[in-house]
């Protein structure tokens, strides 16, 4: 499941429904993607860092993103609804709600990205559900500082 027009620290990512995406990391770039349709959702994982820090995120549409900390955790986290809390433990890392296109969001606090596998590496996991009205894409914009 490719990015396409990934650029990490200051890049962007496309989602696609079926994991795991392509390798990606600082400066890199990327092409695919696939169309989701509305409401669908996205799951896969980035090559980014095994820890990070986000400092902002930006969608050019309305949608929201979810970060976890394994594949096993964002499976089993499928089916939760917006607005509903994860349960302690779900190994949710940070969650954002994007309501309009081309927004920005600033971590305040920033949330650490980590890599919960065993052993750990670079992949973070996520979904992206499409809540903009009708099938597209969805670019993100992730501004984050790998941490080693």
């Amino acid at each position: 499941m490719p990015l396409h027009g990934r650029r990490f620290g200051g890049g962007s990512a496309t989602t696609t429904p079926t994991p795991p995406l392509g390798d990606g990391g600082s400066g890199s770039t990327g092409s695919g993607g696939t169309i989701l349709a509305n409401n669908a959702t996205g799951r896969g994982s980035i090559k980014l860092a095994s820890a990070l820090i986000l400092h902002s995120i930006e969608a050019d549409k309305a949608c929201r993103v979810i970060f976890y900390n394994t594949a096993a955790h964002a499976l089993a986290d499928r089916n939760r609804k917006i607005g509903t809390p994860p349960k302690k433990g779900a190994g949710v890392l940070a969650e954002f709600l994007f309501s309009a296109p081309n927004e920005t969001i600033t971590c305040e606090p920033e949330p650490a990205l980590k890599n919960g596998d065993s052993p750990q590496t670079s992949l973070i996991y996520y979904s992206i559900t499409n809540l903009s009205g009708g099938s597209t894409t969805v670019t993100l914009t992730l501004d984050y500082t790998p941490v080693s």
